[in-house]
């Protein structure tokens, strides 16, 4: 039986998938500080404002991409 990713490495993995200037969106969208941003993609707090705006990054620009694929096909 396969072990669940720890929290750190699933948001490693969220982070991967980021671009540059990412998160300073994330701090001005969440009004959190760079530090605290770093602290949750370590998994050392647990605010729903971030994760809720990492993902929401994430979807949107994976939804972006998946148009322009669709566009071209």
């Amino acid at each position: 039986m396969q072990n669940k990713p720890s929290k750190k490495q699933q948001r490693t993995d969220l982070r991967k998938k980021l671009k540059w200037g990412d998160i300073e969106t994330i701090c001005e969208i969440t009004e959190y500080h760079r530090n605290t941003v770093q602290r949750w993609f370590n998994g050392e707090n647990d605010i729903e404002s971030i994760d809720a705006a990492v993902n929401g990054i994430i979807e949107k620009r994976e939804k972006k991409i998946q148009e322009k694929i669709n566009q071209a096909v």
